[in-house]
């Protein structure tokens, strides 16, 4: 078993059976798992642990310098995407619930709603995401 990777990168993009499949291509010998493994120097070497998991935070490896990143538009389009479930999930409602709700109620529902169009203004976002609370009720 061979591991094909990218000489520039490390990054290791397949594995084949048989050296007939390398082709001239940059080659380890083993069956090495791309999302473990990356070669420097032509060795097989694993990733270090990813940084700790926070909220929606996507992290890329960087070839060059060797380490985790942050990758912003990835962590962007996560966050945005939970915020999406969110406001379709209080969007479902009708004209029929909506006019069951005393003043205080709506002033709430508006409030979060509000709260959630505006989270990509804070300060610090992607990185930094402070999620609104919804009302208890809701």
């Amino acid at each position: 078993m061979f591991s094909i990777y990218d000489p520039k990168t490390g990054l290791i993009s397949s594995r084949v059976r048989s050296r007939d499949q390398i082709r001239g291509r940059s080659f380890v010998q083993g069956n090495w798992d791309p999302d473990q493994y990356y070669v420097i120097r032509g060795q097989a070497v694993p990733f270090p642990p990813k940084p700790a998991a926070q909220d929606q935070v996507c992290w890329l490896w960087h070839s060059d310098l060797k380490v985790w990143q942050m990758d912003l538009a990835g962590t962007d389009a996560q966050a945005r995407a939970l915020r999406a479930r969110y406001l379709a999930k209080i969007d479902r409602m009708n004209p029929a619930w909506w006019a069951s709700l005393d003043e205080i109620h709506q002033a709430q529902y508006n409030q979060y709603r509000q709260d959630l169009l505006d989270m990509t203004d804070q300060p610090g976002w992607p990185a930094v995401i402070t999620w609104p609370a919804a009302p208890e009720w809701l």
